[in-house]
Parts: C-alpha cells; structure tokens; sequence
C-alpha cells in the first residue's frame, strides 16, 4: 500500500515523498479501504485497517507512521461473508472495539 503524509496538518498544499507499507495478509488480493485511527490513550498509536489479501478486515499498527508490525486478520469468517463484508468503522470512542452484525 503506498501512501503520503502532509507536511503540515490539514493542509493539503505540501507532501512528504512517497511511503509504503509492505505487511499484508496472505492471499491473491492486494488491499482496499484503508481507514488509518490514531488513539491518544494509546500515545498516538496508529491503527490501520484495510481489507487484505485474504479479502477478510485486516490490520497493522505503527507508532511512528514509518514502521509497521505484521499485517493480522481482525475478523475471519467463511459463510458469512457471502451476504456481506465487514469494514472498519469511525464511532466516537477512545478504543477501538470489535463489533459484529
């Protein structure tokens, strides 16, 4: 996954040069949605969700926006992922919780 970070927050006229992140669950597919939280109580820990290459929500962490731990499966399923797909979600909370439909 490649990607780029603004030189000053919220402003979008400056870009740092181009990253990647190389972890990614094993499978034939690259990844889509990725949806980057950061949690204060956390020391800003960076939490990356995306679904990866086994087409199952997956996830990294960095504490520095440069280096990643190994790309994990958040939920694994079989049959019902035919009806559908979850995805990561922003709520308001401090924490970032597990929840199924």
């Amino acid at each position: 996954m490649f990607y780029r970070v603004s030189v000053k927050p919220e402003d979008i006229s400056a870009w740092t040069g181009e990253a990647s992140i190389l972890t990614n669950t094993t499978g034939p597919n690259g990844f889509t949605y990725p949806n980057p939280y950061t949690l204060k109580r956390e020391k800003n820990r960076i939490y990356l969700f995306w679904r990866g290459g086994d087409f199952q929500p997956s996830f990294a962490t960095s504490d520095d926006g440069t280096n990643w731990s190994d790309a994990q499966t958040l939920i694994a399923g079989t049959e019902v992922y035919k009806l559908s797909l979850p995805v990561a979600r922003r709520v308001a909370s401090p924490r970032i919780q597990r929840k199924t439909n």
